[in-house]
């Protein structure tokens, strides 16, 4: 049901509810009003009739008693001639239209009547007690208002009685005196008589009855009588009769309820027309508030599907006006704010550039304009280059401004018709529309070069490097997904590519990628499942020629692809986020490994390599601590290797977390020395213990005399510094010999041992063990044979 049709339900139902009400409190107060004004007709007619009764009874008694003293009569009465008597009563009531005439003689015995009765005895002997007064009798089956009066010559010689009957010449009279129905009811054990009356026979049948069953003693006082048809009051008549007499004087309700029924049909006809006259009100009502409403409704549901073009229109100063204008006000107020949510879900906050979703829409569009009229187009992936080490040394503000600048820098170098997106963090998009792929390569190339610029922030210059990977369409794909994961693809090749910035997409290169992710998940399953082994590498002390420790070096047998390069996995452990997981599994293999070793009377320190990352993991320090008390080890028995590009990626922060490993007790060497951009200076304010020197540098001695001299040189430095210094890859006793002539400490290479798994080293050092001393490698290091194994046994314990 709309609306409008429930407010003019409403407004009907209440105009209904209220006229009813009034209606029938009207028509009630009027028949109420009515039956009480006839009430007291009729007790105004019982009045009259108790007088008409009277004056006739003084009327009839004057007329008695001229009887009684007319001398004719009382010679007849004095003669005793019975005849002549009733002849006498006969002329005499005819005179006066009675009914009945009779003489009483002295002994109370009806001596003469014109009715035929004579008897022995009057059946009403207390009326000659009285002095002509007239009373209602029963007589002969008939009601008669009979008057007694005495007969005296001059003594009391008898009593004259007139009889009137009581029939329906009286009623009629008195009705007319009272403008009611009279009737005469007669009440005797076991049957109620109609004596005489004005109504009807139908009339006479129900009000006897409504009566029957009644005595005189049950209306001493007037009662009201309604019989359906008549309204009565029901009056009492003295009688001397043992019947019970009464008077009904009785109005038709009908002619009662005239002009109750008059009334209601008149308020009927202005209740129809007052409901007519509402139900038109009440349209027009419901139309002034409705329509407004409908017409705000329908604006809402305009608003809802996203149309804010028409405003509604509802003039006036009323309150709907008014919250028409509120509402349009609250329109503009949606649009504008869903633009503003609509242009941020779909543009960069920073740079203000589409965001992935936008850019996502008008690829698509590409795509299907391109197939429909065979055009072309490219995609540039490009990523900043070593942005994360902007963020953490100059500050996210700064990082900021620098991926302002190169957002504006992109827009500039490109037309009006293409789109620069950026995707999240510092990977940028751009959708070259109608580009070849010569055309592409030599636009990333231009933006590689550009960006080599420096970029001005505030009052620093930012080298900023990209990496592009570029995909072509329809060549490399005809899918949003194909065409993105292949700009990805490309642009991780062309990060680790070193002799180019730009790569444009290879077929067959979604292979290895598939190949890369999966390797990633197996990781995460082979880290989490201990399907991670170590391998150990022993180190040579070259001054006592002993065993002073190894190296433990982590290794993965894919179930599928075979042995893993440790350089591949690690770096995808770096890039997934599991790399700390697989620290803490190498860590936790070691000690374990070293404390199993401990107990077989095996002591060996080693050595473990940290990542980048690792360093940045704050909760490293506590973790190894635990582990070492877990397996009761000191801290002396772990070295941990970083690299030097660790170091110097974040050395704040690089610097607080070796500071904290320092205090715990644990050795700590920099690997892989050389290949990074330290320098001594830097390495000296790290809390280190020895430095190991990357066998790129190890394998040209003895034959390069610039290795020779590097190494040289960085063996008397460090050792000024007070570092030992290990040199890795050594594989023949040529360079050992140099070494130990350059005062190297340790050594470690395939001349000493390869790495071997866990079973293989310890078979290995129990083969060395000095069964006398078990603590200590004592012998001197014998030259090595071909296979890079020392050719004397070493009678050794590892310390």
């Amino acid at each position: 049901m709309t609306f409008r049709r429930r407010v003019f339900m409403v407004l009907i139902a209440l105009v209904v509810l209220i006229e009813s009400a009034t209606f029938v409190a009207v028509l009630n107060t009027t028949r109420s009003n009515i039956f009480d004004i006839a009430i007291q007709q009729l007790q105004s007619g019982a009045r009259v009739f108790d007088s008409a009764i009277e004056n006739r009874s003084r009327e009839l008694a004057t007329g008695v008693a001229i009887l009684a003293s007319d001398f004719g009569f009382k010679r007849a009465v004095s003669g005793g001639d019975a005849p002549t008597i009733r002849s006498a009563l006969a002329n005499h009531g005819a005179r006066i239209n009675a009914d009945l005439a009779m003489f009483i003689n002295r002994d109370g015995g009806v001596h003469a009547s014109t009715a035929g009765i004579e008897r022995n005895s009057f059946a009403f002997p207390e009326l000659l007690e009285q002095n002509a007064v007239g009373r209602i009798v029963e007589l002969n089956a008939e009601a008669m208002q009979l008057v007694v009066a005495p007969v005296r010559a001059p003594e009391l010689i008898g009593w004259v009685a007139i009889g009137f009957a009581i029939d329906d010449a009286l009623a009629r009279q008195i009705a007319s005196l009272t403008a009611l129905t009279v009737t005469f009811l007669s009440h005797a054990p076991g049957e109620d008589r109609v004596l005489a009356s004005t109504l009807a026979e139908t009339d006479r049948q129900g009000l006897t009855r409504a009566t029957e069953g009644t005595t005189k003693d049950s209306f001493d006082d007037s009662r009201i009588l309604d019989t359906g048809a008549l309204l009565g009051l029901r009056h009492p008549v003295p009688s001397e009769s043992s019947a019970n007499l009464e008077v009904v004087l009785a109005l038709p309700l009908a002619k009662v309820l005239t002009a109750y029924y008059e009334l209601r049909t008149r308020l009927f006809v202005i209740l129809v027309l007052a409901l007519a006259l509402s139900a038109g009100g009440a349209r027009l009502l419901a139309g002034t508030v409705a329509r407004p409403l409908h017409r705000l409704a329908s604006a809402a549901h305009r608003i809802s599907q996203g149309d804010y073009g028409e405003k509604v229109a509802i003039s006036g100063s009323t309150e709907l006006a008014i919250l028409s204008a509120a509402f349009n006000d609250m329109q503009d107020g949606i649009r504008q704010r869903e633009q503003r949510i609509v242009h941020q879900s779909q543009h960069d906050a920073l740079t203000g550039l589409p965001n992935r979703s936008l850019v996502s829409d008008r690829l698509q569009y590409s795509i299907a304009a391109s197939k429909r009229y065979a055009r072309q187009f490219s995609i540039l992936m490009i990523d900043l280059d070593g942005f994360k080490g902007i963020n953490d040394t100059l500050g996210h503000a700064v990082g900021d401004q620098v991926l302002t600048r190169v957002a504006e820098s992109l827009l500039e170098r490109t037309r009006a018709n293409d789109t620069v997106a950026r995707l999240g963090g510092d990977e940028f998009m751009i959708l070259l529309d109608e580009s070849s792929p010569q055309h592409a390569r030599t636009f990333a190339e231009r933006l590689v070069d550009a960006a080599e610029k420096s970029v001005d922030v505030g009052s620093m210059k930012i080298r900023i490097d990209l990496s592009i990977g570029i995909v072509n369409f329809p060549w490399h794909g005809d899918t949003e997904e194909e065409l993105i994961r292949r700009a990805d693809i490309a642009m991780y090749i062309a990060k680790a590519t070193d002799n180019s910035s730009v790569a444009e997409y290879q077929i067959g290169q979604d292979e290895e990628h598939l190949r890369r992710l999966s390797l990633v998940n197996d990781l995460r399953d082979a880290i989490d499942q201990d399907g991670m082994t170590v391998h150990f590498q022993p180190k040579v002390d070259l001054r006592t020629n002993r065993i002073c420790a190894a190296e433990a070096l982590v290794r993965w047998q894919h179930p599928r692809f075979g042995m893993q390069s440790p350089d591949e996995f690690i770096d995808l452990a770096e890039k997934s986020g599991l790399i700390r997981s697989l620290t803490r599994c190498v860590l936790r293999k070691v000690l374990l490994q070293l404390r199993a070793w401990h107990i077989d009377g095996i002591d060996l320190a080693t050595s473990v390599n940290l990542s980048a990352l690792d360093l940045l993991d704050e909760n490293l320090p506590d973790f190894i601590a635990a582990t070492l008390t877990e397996c009761r080890l000191p801290a002396a028995y772990l070295t941990l290797e970083i690299t030097e590009s660790a170091v110097m990626r974040d050395a704040a922060n690089a610097r607080s977390t070796m500071k904290r490993l320092r205090e715990l007790g644990i050795r700590l060497a920099i690997d892989d020395f050389g290949t990074g951009h330290s320098s001594l200076a830097q390495l000296k304010s790290l809390p280190v213990d020895e430095l190991k020197i990357d066998k790129s540098f190890v394998l040209g001695l003895p034959k390069s005399e610039d290795d020779s001299e590097i190494v040289k040189s960085t063996i008397e430095l460090a050792h000024n510094m007070g570092l030992s210094v290990t040199a890795e890859g050594v594989e023949t006793t040529a360079c050992r010999d140099l070494l130990r002539q350059f005062g190297c400490d340790v050594i470690q290479g395939y001349l000493v041992s390869r790495p071997l798994c866990v079973e293989d080293f310890s078979l290995w050092i129990r083969a060395r063990l000095n069964e006398r001393d078990t603590c200590m490698i004592r012998p001197e290091l014998p030259a090595a044979g071909p296979n890079g194994v020392f050719e004397d046994e070493l009678s050794t314990s590892a310390a």
